[in-house]
């Protein structure tokens, strides 16, 4: 092992924490790889634990990463709300006949990607339902739309559970399937679907999604394809600490065999926000910080609109982040104040939490030659 020197203040941060916590924290700096044991006591950790897990948690970020905080501008396009899975948190699915389903044309995504590049924006995230009636090879057009308009843009599309039913609708094996989609632009996938990476938990929440099992297979052959992935962990719903653990675990044994997840997102499920956040900063600190002690091989990438926020952006920073999304979402508040308003802002606000961060924006999230993007 090779033991790295923390400064002194981040030295007193864990002195003053618990003895065991501060065996475990010594251990994860000096590359141990954590226990379940181990990790449970540390997502739990509250007071002079917590502090001390994320002073540790933004010492080895800063060994990673120096002190450069990356920021992608990116735009989310659902292309439809109809689905049939039905996930007992979801208040965005509905069925066909709902007055307020909607179905976009290829036109009109293509106009919102249009749009958002000419704001400024390099990657979309292209997500939906799951009508029963989609034509197999829908994905794959709506691939081949987009990159025909904006061969630069990065698209980062169609989670797990989108390859599972293309697959399930093209009759492909699941390789060519992700082989064509890759052939076609696709430039990464987003690891959503995941929620926990528990299949009791899983059946509670969502039992028409996709059993751990596959999850994992889909997320590794696209590796293997050479075709990069992010990762999502949703908590604030019936889960449990020892959860969170197991969860961020699977995702280290993952990328020990093909290491392309190359940014996680640790969203709360809304109805349960305020409750997350009234916990004294616990959960949005030890959500970012905790996974940066276990696995230590990738970087996380909060949404800066709707998931998290400006005035909890310096809490994540303490916690390890160094990357953020900004959404090119063609809101009103946006195109009144001008197309560099969230960037200015998110820069100041780095700046301000420490005059050391220097914010930096990424092309895309998985093309970045600069090492300090990662």
């Amino acid at each position: 092992m090779v033991t790295s020197t923390m400064n002194p203040a981040t030295s007193a941060t864990l002195q003053a924490g618990p003895a065991d916590v501060r065996e475990y924290l010594y251990k994860a700096r000096d590359g141990a790889e954590m226990t379940l044991e181990e990790g449970l006591r540390l997502a739990t950790a509250e007071g002079p634990a917590l502090n001390a897990l994320v002073a540790v948690a933004d010492h080895l970020r800063h060994e990673t990463v120096g002190e450069t905080i990356t920021y992608v501008v990116n735009r989310n396009i659902n292309f439809t709300n109809v689905c049939f899975v039905g996930c007992s948190f979801c208040g965005f699915g509905r069925g066909p006949a709902a007055p307020d389903a909607y179905s976009l044309s290829f036109e009109e995504v293509v106009r919102r990607a249009r749009e958002a590049w000419d704001r400024g924006a390099t990657e979309v995230c292209i997500q939906g339902g799951l009508p029963r009636d989609l034509d197999g090879f829908f994905y794959r057009d709506l691939l081949r739309a987009i990159k025909r308009t904006l061969p630069a843009m990065h698209v980062h599309a169609f989670s797990p559970m989108e390859m599972d039913y293309g697959v399930l609708k093209t009759g492909m094996p699941l390789r060519d399937y992700l082989r064509m989609m890759k052939d076609e632009g696709l430039g990464s996938i987003p690891g959503t679907a995941a929620e926990i990476l528990d299949d009791r938990v899983r059946k509670e929440l969502s039992p028409n999604k996709l059993p751990v099992r596959r999850w994992v297979e889909i997320i590794t052959a696209a590796h293997e394809l050479g075709i990069p992935t992010t990762s999502t962990m949703m908590y604030g719903h019936v889960e449990e600490p020892s959860d969170w653990v197991r969860h961020i675990l699977l995702l280290r044994s993952i990328q020990k065999r093909s290491p392309r997840i190359h940014s996680s997102e640790y969203p709360p499920l809304q109805t349960r926000r305020s409750e997350a956040r009234s916990k004294a900063g616990r959960t949005p600190a030890c959500s970012r910080a905790f996974p940066r002690i276990a696995p230590r091989c990738y970087s996380q990438r909060p949404s800066l609109l709707g998931k998290t926020g400006i005035r909890n952006v310096r809490g994540l920073l303490a916690g390890r982040c160094q990357r953020f999304r900004r959404d090119a979402d063609g809101r009103k508040h946006f195109q009144s104040r001008g197309r560099d308003f969230w960037r200015v802002r998110l820069a100041r606000t780095i700046s301000r939490h420490d005059s050391n961060h220097r914010p930096g924006p990424c092309g895309a999230i998985h093309d970045v030659q600069d090492p300090a993007c990662f």
